[in-house]
C-alpha cells in the first residue's frame, strides 16, 4: 500500500501514540495523524478532514469507547475502526467486532499493526467498491426500468429487428395492437410479411438506407391480423452493437389512419370554402344582373300593361299584350328566385296553394329541354293551403326535378304528387324511375356539397337548398330511394293554423287622384316605358336621368306631389338622394324603386313614414297600389 495514510488515534497517553506511529513508520507506512482524547475534539477532527482509518484505545478518561465508535460510524464513507488497547476480555471483543470493530492489537503486542491496518484498509476499499457497484447497479436497473416503462408506454409501434434475418426480436404493446396480434404473436415472425405487398417491393431499398447512412424515414401500407391495409410513417434507425456493426434495426411506426383523415377533412373544407367563395361572387353578380334585367322587365311590363288595356277592342293585341305579359312576369320570378338564392333567405310568406304551384312548375317542364321525360301529376283535390314564399317553393321543387331528370339520362318517367297525410302535413313529392341511391350515398345527400356528379356537373347543394327551404316553411324534406328502384323526395309541409282572410275586391279601392310624378332613374329605358304607363294611368310626368339632376329640377322650382326614385343608380345613389330631398322637400312623398331588397332599406322606412317601396319589375296594378298607398 503506497501513498500518505491519515489516521485519527483516539488516545489520551502521548506514549502510546508516539509508539504506534513509529511502528507504523519503520514498516514503510507514510502517516499524517492526529490525537484526540475528548468528544469534542473528536467531532471537531471528523468534520473537518476525511480519514483512512481510525486507531482507538479502549480506556480513554471521559471518552468511552463505544460512545467514540458510534461518532466514528456516523461519519460519511468506509472508515475502518482497529482496537489499540490492553486486554479487554474475550466476550467484550466479541461484541466490539459485531458493533463494527475492524481488527483488535494489543498494546504489548505491537508489532502486528501495520498488517492489520494494511488488512483493514484493503477490506474497506473492497466494500466501498462493492457498495459503489451495488449503488451503480440499482441506478442503471432503475434507469432501464424508466426506458422500458417509456417503451412499453408509447403510444407509436416500436419494434427491434434483426438485421440479417428481418425477424421482430422485440416489441412494444402499441405495435402489436397496431397489427391486431399479441406481442408473443408477434416475436419471431418476419417484417417483410407485414408488410402489404407493393410496400414490400420498396422495403428492402429502405432497410438498405437505414444501413447505410444510420437512419430512414418512409411512408408505407402494412397488413393487420385480419388482412385489412393501414397506410404507416416507417422511422428505421440501425443499432450497432459494441464492435461499431449495425445488426439490429429499430423502427418506429405511427399509424397514418386518422392524420390522413384530418387530412381528407382538411381538402374537403378547402374545397367547400372554394365553393362557397365562389357562391359569394354568383350572389353579387346576381345582385347586378337582376338590376339590370328587372329595368328591362319593368320597361316591357309597362308597355305591356298599357298595350294590354288599349287593346280590349281588338282582341289580337290583347292576348298579345296579355302573352308578353305573362312572359315577363315569368322572367320576374326567375330573376327573384335567383336573388333569393343569393341571399339565402326568402321573401314574405303568403297563403298558398300547392296544386296551383306544381301545376305552374309542369308547365315550365313541358316547355324546357326535358323531352325524354315522360311528366305525370297526381294532386289531391282540395288540400289546405300553406303559408309560405312562392318563389322559394318553386325553386326548391324545380330542384327536386332537375335532380330527377338527371338520374335518368335516356329518359323515364317524372311524377309530381300532392298529397294531404294523416298527421294533418301536405306532401309535395318528385318520383323518378332512375338509377336510385346506394344507402351510403343517400345517408349523406342532404349535406351541402355532398355530390356523385362528375366535376363541373354539380355543387352540391340542391338538396341542401332544399331541405333549407323546408325547415324555414316549418318542414322538412325526406328520401326514399335504392339501387335501380329511382328516387322519390317528399316536401312536407305544416298546413296554415289560420285560414286567410278573403282578398279585398279590386273595385273597392278608390281611384288614386291625378298627381304630379317626377320619375328619377339612370336607366333611358325606364325613362322611356314608365311615363307613358302614367300618363295613360292619367297623372303627370317628368324625369330625372339621376339624384343630382332630381335635385337640381326640384331646387328650381319644379312642383310635384311623388317622386318615384330608383335605389341602385351610379354616382348620387338612392338612399343618398332622398336624404338631400329631404331637406328641400320634407314632406314629400317617396316611392323607392328596386329590384331587390337592399340592406339600408329597412331602417330607411322605419325613420321616414312618407316612403313606400316599389318591386321592380311591376304591373299597372302594382303601380296603381303604390301610388295609393304612397
Amino acid at each position: 500500500m503506497t501513498g500518505l495514510l491519515r489516521i485519527l488515534v483516539i488516545e489520551d497517553d502521548l506514549a502510546d501514540y508516539l509508539l504506534a506511529m513509529r511502528i507504523l513508520a519503520r514498516d514503510g507506512l507514510v502517516v499524517e495523524s492526529r490525537r484526540v482524547d475528548r468528544a469534542s475534539q473528536l467531532r471537531a477532527a471528523l468534520a473537518e478532514t476525511t480519514w483512512d482509518a481510525v486507531l482507538a484505545d479502549y480506556a480513554v478518561p471521559g471518552l468511552p469507547f463505544r460512545q467514540a465508535l458510534a461518532l466514528v460510524q456516523e461519519a460519511p464513507g468506509e472508515l475502518p475502526v482497529l482496537l489499540f488497547s490492553g486486554s479487554i476480555g474475550e466476550e467484550e471483543a466479541v461484541a466490539l467486532v459485531k458493533l463494527g470493530v475492524r481488527d483488535f492489537i494489543l498494546k504489548d503486542r505491537p508489532r502486528r499493526l501495520p498488517s492489520a491496518l494494511r488488512n483493514a484498509l484493503e477490506k474497506a476499499h473492497a466494500r466501498t467498491s462493492e457498495r459503489e457497484g451495488l449503488e451503480a447497479l440499482a441506478a442503471s436497473e432503475s434507469e432501464a426500468r424508466k426506458w422500458i416503462g417509456a417503451f412499453m408506454a408509447c403510444a407509436h409501434g416500436i419494434a427491434l429487428i434483426e438485421t440479417c434475418t428481418g425477424t421482430f426480436l422485440a416489441c412494444n404493446p402499441a405495435f402489436a395492437l397496431m397489427l391486431g396480434r399479441t406481442m408473443e404473436g408477434v416475436l419471431g415472425s418476419g417484417l417483410v410479411a407485414a408488410f402489404e405487398p407493393a410496400s414490400r417491393l420498396v422495403l428492402s431499398g429502405h432497410r438498405a438506407e437505414a444501413e447505410r447512412l444510420g437512419r430512414c424515414t418512409f411512408e408505407a401500407e402494412m397488413l393487420r391480423e385480419d388482412g385489412t391495409a393501414f397506410p404507416v410513417q416507417v422511422h428505421l434507425v440501425r443499432q450497432p452493437d459494441p464492435s461499431g456493426h449495425g445488426v439490429h434495426q429499430v423502427a418506429t411506426v405511427q399509424d397514418l389512419t386518422e392524420i390522413r383523415a384530418v387530412r381528407e377533412e382538411e381538402r374537403r373544407l378547402e374545397r367547400e370554402l372554394t365553393h362557397l367563395q365562389k357562391l359569394e361572387s354568383i350572389g353579387r353578380l346576381a345582385g347586378g344582373v337582376s338590376h339590370d334585367i328587372n329595368n328591362v322587365l319593368a320597361a316591357v311590363m309597362a308597355m305591356a300593361s298599357v298595350l294590354r288595356v288599349k287593346g280590349r277592342e281588338v282582341p289580337e293585341v290583347a292576348e298579345g299584350a296579355a302573352a308578353i305579359l305573362g312572359a315577363a312576369i315569368r322572367g320576374r320570378d326567375l330573376v327573384k328566385a335567383l336573388t333569393d338564392f343569393a341571399r339565402k333567405d326568402h321573401g314574405k310568406a303568403v297563403p298558398l296553394d300547392l296544386n296551383a304551384l306544381v301545376l305552374k312548375e309542369v308547365d315550365l317542364l313541358e316547355r324546357t329541354t326535358f323531352r325524354k321525360v315522360d311528366i305525370q301529376v297526381r294532386l289531391q283535390e282540395p288540400l289546405p293551403r300553406i303559408l309560405g314564399d312562392a318563389s322559394a317553393l318553386a325553386n326548391a321543387l324545380m330542384n327536386l326535378c332537375v335532380n330527377a331528370c338527371d338520374a335518368m339520362p335516356e329518359g323515364g318517367s317524372l311524377t309530381l304528387s300532392t298529397a294531404l297525410l294523416a298527421d294533418g302535413r301536405l306532401e309535395m313529392a318528385v318520383t323518378d324511375t332512375g338509377a336510385g341511391m346506394t344507402p351510403e350515398v343517400a345517408a349523406r345527400a342532404l349535406e351541402p356539397f355532398f355530390t356523385t356528379k362528375a366535376l363541373g356537373k354539380g355543387t352540391g347543394l340542391g338538396l341542401a337548398i332544399v331541405l333549407g327551404t323546408a325547415k324555414v316553411h316549418g318542414g322538412t324534406l325526406e328520401l326514399q330511394s335504392g339501387p335501380g328502384q329511382g328516387t322519390r323526395a317528399a316536401l312536407l309541409l305544416p298546413p296554415m293554423v289560420v285560414a286567410a282572410p278573403p282578398a279585398p275586391a279590386k273595385a273597392q279601392r278608390a281611384p288614386c287622384p291625378s298627381m304630379r310624378v317626377l320619375l328619377v332613374d339612370d336607366d333611358a329605358l325606364i325613362r322611356q316605358a314608365v311615363p307613358p304607363l302614367l300618363t295613360f294611368m292619367g297623372h303627370w310626368v317628368d324625369t330625372a336621368a339621376g339624384g343630382r339632376d332630381a335635385l337640381l329640377r326640384l331646387e328650381g322650382g319644379l312642383a310635384v306631389d311623388l317622386v318615384i326614385l330608383d335605389i341602385n343608380m351610379p354616382g348620387m345613389d338612392g338612399v343618398e338622394t332622398l336624404k338631400r330631398l329631404r331637406v328641400l322637400r320634407p314632406e314629400l312623398r317617396v316611392l323607392l324603386a328596386t329590384g331587390f331588397m337592399d340592406e339600408r332599406l329597412p331602417g330607411v322606412l322605419a325613420r321616414d313614414p312618407r316612403v313606400r317601396i316599389l318591386h321592380k319589375p311591376f304591373l299597372m296594378d302594382d303601380l296603381e297600389e303604390a301610388l295609393a298607398l304612397g
